[in-house]
């Protein structure tokens, strides 16, 4: 085999590298899981770097490569515009009060995208149509649920009132009924003012929580008359 010839079977395997490195560079950035992000771009410099000599022999193939990743790179932009639509179109039948039907279109974003922030956010709605619904067992356990696994998110604080008022809106209209839901509105109200003092719910959260007091004195003055 003649030196051009070994050369150019050289600059083909890089090529192919290349490609591959490509694909698996955009796989891992949009995971959005930092490790791979790091190692992906390394991998994609170096590749790079080694197929410089592609530019002098074959100017052309480069290209078709970079228009390859360009033409990935597009659907990833149209996968995430998906991905806001069908978010979109769930709130809209959340907006519409139809709840039953947006819970269905919440679920399959969540597995039809997982891991992203459109499926999070899903996941929160999911727990806010229910509540909407006045299916406020349910949306206790979704809220709860949410607040546990995602302590870092955005509108977590907003999740941690819902618990509370899912509680206070279990509280009987009449206090010669069992009134525990008071007691776990209390409590859940408590918990949330402890933790995020600065909340836009705070003043409405210390409401709820003044009126669940006053029930539960009202009850105990109920029982000793």
């Amino acid at each position: 085999m003649s030196t051009e010839e070994e050369l150019f079977l050289t600059e083909v395997i890089v090529l192919l590298a290349f490609l591959i490195a490509s694909k698996v560079s955009l796989f891992a950035l949009r995971k959005e899981v930092p490790l791979k992000r790091v190692v992906a771009t390394v991998m994609l410099i170096a590749i790079y770097k080694k197929s410089h000599m592609l530019v002098k022999h074959f100017g052309i193939i480069p290209l078709l490569a970079l228009a390859l990743l360009a033409g990935c790179s597009s659907k990833e932009v149209a996968t995430k515009k998906v991905e806001t639509l069908d978010l979109q179109r769930a709130k809209d039948f959340q907006k519409a009060g139809r709840y039953d039907l947006a819970i269905e279109k919440f679920e399959a974003i969540k597995n039809k995208y997982p891991l992203t922030p459109e499926a999070i956010e899903a996941e929160l709605e999911i727990a806010e149509s229910y509540y909407l619904q006045g299916s406020y067992v349910e949306s206790l356990a979704y809220f709860q649920s949410f607040h546990d696994l995602h302590p870092n998110y955005k509108r977590v604080d907003f999740a941690s009132f819902r618990v509370g008022m899912s509680y206070y809106k279990q509280i009987p209209s009449t206090i010669d009924r069992d009134l525990s839901a008071a007691t776990k509105t209390m409590e859940a109200f408590n918990e949330f003012l402890d933790r995020y003092p600065r909340s836009s719910y705070v003043p409405e959260a210390q409401a709820k929580k003044q009126d669940s007091l006053l029930k539960l004195a009202q009850k105990e003055y109920y029982i000793g008359d």
